[in-house]
């Protein structure tokens, strides 16, 4: 299937064909398109959410999900305001294989999680300028919880330091505002921050570092032989 995010993370709209819809239980389907603009939870990126809909029928999503043998992303959803009788009829019809439906997904959310994850490659660019022996090793990209764990060690005595400095660093590659750009050839997405050395990755991203300004450096800690790098933007 098409991902059409891995090349746009500011297209909101579009449409699909169906291509599977399978019950999950009484109430929940998933639904199976030939492209989304949806991005399912994965490499420390949570789901987008939104609505897929067509002759005034609402399938609101619920999760979205990679299934990685078949090369799809599994949207799961319920229809909205519909009985079984009705159901029955729309499975048949409206939403049956081979129909077009249009793509919604929610604008803000978008936005915040791909802020959040460009956030986390712009803090592996500036750790790469002042400590480039620290090598990234997993990171989470979420609201409620967002960081980078590298290998290696900051003695205690040394983190605030090590955050202040991160911190300029990050600041002055936001004023300057820096393009992201993508890449994908073949299999292999990158993203890169202006000249710096691209990285692999399937998430959706800023055009620009500029965009992530007010990023805040939070603090670092120890996690087994790992640090961890929190940072976070202002609720606004």
């Amino acid at each position: 299937m098409t991902r059409e995010y891995f090349l746009d993370t500011y297209k909101y709209k579009s449409t699909a064909s169906i291509t599977d819809i399978v019950p999950v239980d009484n109430q929940t389907y998933k639904l199976i398109l030939n492209k989304t603009i949806f991005h399912p939870q994965g490499g420390g990126q949570p789901s987008d959410s939104g609505t897929i809909s067509s002759n005034n029928i609402t399938f609101k999503i619920l999760s979205l999900q990679n299934n990685y043998d078949l090369d799809t992303v599994e949207h799961l959803g319920v229809f909205e305001g519909v009985d079984d009788h009705q159901l029955s009829d729309i499975l048949s019809t409206t939403f049956a294989v081979g129909q077009m439906v249009e793509l919604n997904i929610d604008p803000v959310l978008r936005s915040l999680h791909s802020r959040l994850h460009s956030a986390g490659h712009l803090l592996d660019v500036a750790l790469s300028c002042i400590r480039p022996d620290l090598v990234p090793s997993k990171g989470c990209h979420f609201p409620s919880s967002s960081y980078v764990d590298y290998v290696g060690e900051i003695p205690a005595a040394d983190r605030m330091d090590v955050v202040q400095k991160l911190q300029h660093q990050i600041d002055v590659l936001i004023r300057t505002e820096i393009p992201v750009t993508i890449d994908v050839s073949g299999a292999r997405r990158t993203i890169q921050f202006g000249t710096f050395s691209p990285g692999e990755c399937g998430g959706t991203h800023v055009s620009n570092t500029k965009e992530l300004t007010g990023m805040v450096v939070d603090k670092i800690q120890k996690v087994k032989q790992s640090v961890r790098i929190k940072y976070s933007f202002p609720i606004s």
